[in-house]
């Protein structure tokens, strides 16, 4: 299977963003092909320090963190990760979709 150059790219962005200002750094929610291909890209690196979550256990689709040298913890998807349900008590089904789509946009760090 052959790896999506433009994830590869954009890892290796966050990789050398991580590095560079020795910060946490994190990708969108990757597909399992997509997991897999970060995996044996940066198999061999020595420099590539990162843990694949997606907030709980065996969840399908995961984070990519990128860790600086000095991060000690396991996961850091506690500190980046947020689980919030909504359920609005007015409107169709249709409102509601709508309204929490525009969550999502106006609170970019919310996923």
């Amino acid at each position: 299977m052959a790896a999506d150059p433009e994830l590869i790219k954009r890892a290796e962005d966050l990789l050398n963003r991580c590095n560079q200002r020795s910060i946490v750094t994190h990708s969108l929610f990757l597909t399992p092909a997509e997991q897999y291909s970060l995996k044996q890209h940066f198999m061999h690196r020595a420099d590539a320090k990162f843990v694949l979550s997606g907030g709980t256990h065996n969840t399908e689709r995961n984070i990519a963190f990128f860790l600086p040298e000095w991060y000690v913890e396991d996961d850091p998807s506690s500190e980046c990760i947020s689980t919030v349900k909504i359920i609005p008590g007015f409107g169709n089904p249709g409102i509601r979709r709508i309204i929490l789509l525009s969550i999502f946009l106006h609170h970019s760090h919310s996923f």
